[in-house]
């Protein structure tokens, strides 16, 4: 493992937060590079701090797709804090097909207050494709959203799901 990424790892258990929250965005910096961070970044989920929670999930979306991620982000797709939810929803859109257990919290999603939560949860079963079939019915209601982002990213899910335009 890579001496940085060691001592970045270490630093996700030091006391004050600001040090940890430096360590969680180092992590996603990285990129996959990272990956052996995995685990503390999703230990990191479950911070104190809803900044670190939401570095977290940032990191992990950025680090690239796993699988293992995935129950842990739909436990954070359901923070309180609402940034903790968009960066989430974020990381579960980079995992892609592989995040397909996470299409009931995602379909949930959709009719969360927040509009941008709202359309990168659409973009995020678009991305899980044909495997989020169920999501069908929320996406077509989501067409109707108020929001241009989320009904265009509804509209590009719905198209994807049904690989409608596919040759």
């Amino acid at each position: 493992m890579d001496k940085a990424v060691t001592e970045l790892i270490a630093a996700l258990k030091a006391r004050d937060a600001v040090v940890r929250g430096h360590a969680v965005r180092a992590l996603g910096q990285m990129g996959p590079a990272a990956k052996e961070a995995m685990p503390a970044l999703i230990a990191a989920l479950k911070d104190q701090h809803a900044n670190i929670r939401s570095a977290a999930a940032d990191a992990l979306g950025e680090i690239g797709p796993t699988k293992e991620a995935v129950p842990d982000l739909i436990a954070a797709l359901k923070d309180q804090d609402a940034d903790v939810s968009d960066s989430a929803a974020c990381a579960l859109d980079e995992i892609g097909p592989e995040a397909k257990e996470a299409a009931p919290a995602l379909i949930a999603a959709l009719k969360d207050q927040d509009a941008h939560i709202r359309g990168v949860a659409a973009c995020a079963l678009g991305k899980i494709g044909p495997e989020a079939k169920e999501a069908t019915p929320a996406l077509l209601a989501a067409l109707k959203d108020q929001n241009t982002y989320v009904h265009r990213s509804a509209a590009n899910a719905l198209r994807k799901i049904q690989a409608i335009g596919k040759t």
